[in-house]
C-alpha cells in the first residue's frame, strides 16, 4: 500500500439552517471575509512552497525574485481590497446592520495601528505598489516609469522553446523596481532582501489582523447565534507529495517536458 500522510482538523459543525437564520448582512460579510481568509492562506502557501535559495546567476535569480514579488504583491493587494471592502462597508453605509457596522469599525480601528508610515516604513511603498502594480496596468505608470530605467537595469529578453519558461526581465526593472526607484528612495534589486523582508512582516502582520477580525466576525455573528454548535476531529489521509514543510521541496522555477 502506497504511503500517505495524515493531517487533522477541527471541523465546525456549522449547518445550513443555522446560517439561514442570520440577516442577509450578516451572512454575507461572514462569507467574503472566509472567501478572503481562504485566498490569502493559499497564497501563503504559495509564498511558502516557491521561496528557493538565490543562485547567483541574474537569469535564474531574476526569474526567482519575480515569481516571488508576485506572490507577495498578490497576498498585499488582497489584504488591503479587505481593508477598502470594511471602509466602504462603513462611509457608504452600505448596511443598516448595527452589528455588522460596528465589527467593521472595530477592525479598522485594529489595521490602523499597522497601516502607518511610522509604524512600519514599508508601508506606503507596498500600498504604492498594490495601486500602480499589483491589481492594474497602467500605461501612463509605465512611461513615468521609463525615467528611473539606468543603464545598469537589465532589458534583456531570455528566450525558451517552452514559452512559459521565457523571461523578459525589462518588464520588472520597468514596472515594478522602476516604482520602487521613484516612490521608494532609490530600492534596487541590491535591495531586494532587506523590502522583501520588512514586506514579508508587514503582511504577515495584516494577515494576523485577518485572521483576528474574521475570528470577531464569526464569533460574534454565527457561533452566539447558535448555542448547539459543535466540533469534532477529522482527519485525512493525504499523498505524501500533498503535504511539506518550509525546508522541503519547493515548487520548480522552470518546466521540462518528460522524457518518453
Amino acid at each position: 500500500m502506497a504511503h500517505k500522510e495524515i493531517e487533522h482538523f477541527e471541523e465546525v459543525r456549522i449547518t445550513a439552517d443555522s446560517l439561514t437564520k442570520l440577516p442577509e448582512d450578516q451572512k454575507a460579510i461572514v462569507s467574503l471575509l472566509s472567501f478572503a481568509v481562504n485566498e490569502i492562506n493559499i497564497l501563503k502557501n504559495l509564498y511558502l512552497f516557491t521561496a528557493h535559495d538565490y543562485v547567483d546567476q541574474d537569469l535564474i535569480d531574476g526569474l526567482l525574485l519575480s515569481r516571488e514579488f508576485l506572490i507577495l504583491r498578490t497576498w498585499s493587494a488582497k489584504l488591503f481590497e479587505v481593508e477598502k471592502c470594511l471602509t466602504k462597508i462603513v462611509n457608504k453605509r452600505q448596511t443598516h446592520d448595527a452589528k455588522v457596522l460596528n465589527l467593521c469599525q472595530q477592525a479598522l480601528a485594529n489595521f490602523s495601528s499597522i497601516n502607518g508610515a511610522n509604524t512600519r516604513p514599508v508601508y506606503p511603498i507596498i500600498r504604492n505598489i498594490r495601486n500602480w502594480v499589483a491589481n492594474h496596468y497602467s500605461f501612463d505608470e509605465a512611461k513615468q516609469n521609463l525615467k528611473h530605467v539606468t543603464p545598469s537595469n537589465n532589458c534583456k529578453f531570455y528566450l525558451h522553446k517552452m514559452n512559459g519558461n521565457s523571461h523578459y526581465p525589462i518588464g520588472d526593472e520597468v514596472m515594478f523596481l522602476g516604482i520602487m526607484n521613484r516612490h521608494c528612495a532609490g530600492h534596487g534589486k541590491r535591495d531586494a532582501g532587506d523590502l522583501m523582508k520588512s514586506w514579508m512582516e508587514w503582511n504577515l502582520e495584516a494577515d494576523n489582523w485577518l485572521a483576528t477580525t474574521h475570528a470577531k466576525f464569526t464569533e460574534e455573528l454565527v457561533f452566539k447565534n447558535d448555542a448547539s454548535m459543535t466540533s469534532r476531529k477529522v482527519s485525512c489521509w493525504i499523498p505524501p507529495e500533498l503535504v511539506g514543510t518550509q525546508d522541503g521541496q519547493k515548487a520548480p522555477i522552470l518546466y521540462r517536458k518528460a522524457e518518453k
